[in-house]
């Protein structure tokens, strides 16, 4: 008896031992659940609301814990929206920029939030707008609402302060396609860009100057700064995390490969988070930047396919084809 318990005991520690090191901890818990009419192909959250692009119809605005709808947006001087793809809202600034790629031309509309039950057309940017993966924003006292976006090999910004008041442009030229500009994040008084097979690339704020830049395996697909790290999603080569306390000189703290192919990414206090499209959500906890440790995932066939999350207040929203997910982390 004594030699079955011992052999028990051996056969567990070598079942552990064999355990696969990137298998979640625990299972995260869907909180709450937001059922849109189109696909949820794009998300911002504020302190107070969910900004949501529906797929072929316009945004919606909702209470921060999803549960009532305040507005809905599905035209713009009479006209409905033909392709809308993204939105960002800067509520320090009463701001939301939302673009549309089918427009004529293209736009990015500029609405002011102060009322969210009812956001006003104020003012569309034309230029520089005919095929943007991607916008980000803050809110400056001296400025108002800032805006970057990509188009292609560009990156461009301007502010909204009553006014919509054009600023810089910076042409990444002789770029291929596959060094364009994804994603982008802001530091301190630089931006890092995500440029696909090019790694990243470390720009002066008011683009007047590339600062340095690091080449990375894998297609550098978005990326998201916390104090002085960014997180870089790398596709099909899991993600890596980058110390730019000295931004001349980006050093690789850590590169991981993951379960599945990663695009978005955000990250809050010690959680890394990404959408994996197929493969749902990715919840990593980096309180160790050179250990970071999977510790939780929503499959596919629980939320559908994942567009984009965001982090905000220790809870995961995610933007999906059947919706939008509020998920606790526990």
């Amino acid at each position: 008896m004594k030699k079955l318990i011992y052999l028990l005991f051996i056969f567990t520690l070598l079942v552990m031992s064999c355990a696969q090191p990137n298998e979640p901890a625990r299972s995260l818990e869907i909180e709450n659940y937001i059922q849109t009419s189109r696909y949820a192909i794009d998300i911002d959250v504020t302190e107070n609301n969910i900004f949501v692009v529906e797929e072929d119809m316009g945004f919606s605005i909702y209470d921060i814990n999803g549960n009532i709808q305040l507005s809905t947006i599905d035209s713009v001087a009479g006209n409905s929206f033909g392709n809308p793809k993204l939105i960002k809202a800067c509520q320090e600034g009463e701001t939301a920029f939302f673009y549309d790629i089918s427009a004529s031309p293209p736009s990015i509309y500029i609405y002011d939030i102060s009322n969210v039950n009812e956001p006003i057309w104020v003012s569309s940017i034309i230029g520089n707008t005919g095929s943007i993966d991607y916008m980000n924003t803050y809110f400056e006292e001296d400025t108002g609402s800032v805006i970057y976006w990509e188009n292609d090999n560009e990156i461009t910004y301007g502010y909204f302060d009553e006014a919509w008041y054009p600023t810089n442009s910076y042409s990444l030229d002789g770029l291929n396609s596959n060094e364009y500009i994804d994603g982008f994040d802001f530091g301190e008084d630089f931006v890092v860009i995500a440029s696909k097979q090019a790694g990243i690339k470390v720009f002066k704020d008011d683009l007047s100057d590339m600062i340095s830049t690091l080449d990375l395996l894998g297609e550098a697909q978005d990326v998201s700064m916390y104090e002085d790290y960014a997180y870089v999603s790398l596709r099909q080569e899991g993600f890596a995390i980058i110390d730019l306390s000295d931004k001349t000189t980006p050093e690789l703290i850590k590169k991981k490969e993951a379960p599945d192919y990663l695009y978005t990414v955000d990250v809050e206090n010690k959680y890394l988070v990404f959408s994996s499209h197929s493969g749902g959500v990715l919840l990593y906890d980096i309180s160790d930047e050179t250990n970071p440790n999977l510790i939780g995932r929503v499959e596919k066939n629980k939320i559908g396919y994942t567009y984009k999350v965001v982090l905000k207040n220790g809870k995961i929203y995610a933007s999906t084809r059947r919706g939008i997910y509020i998920i606790n982390i526990k």
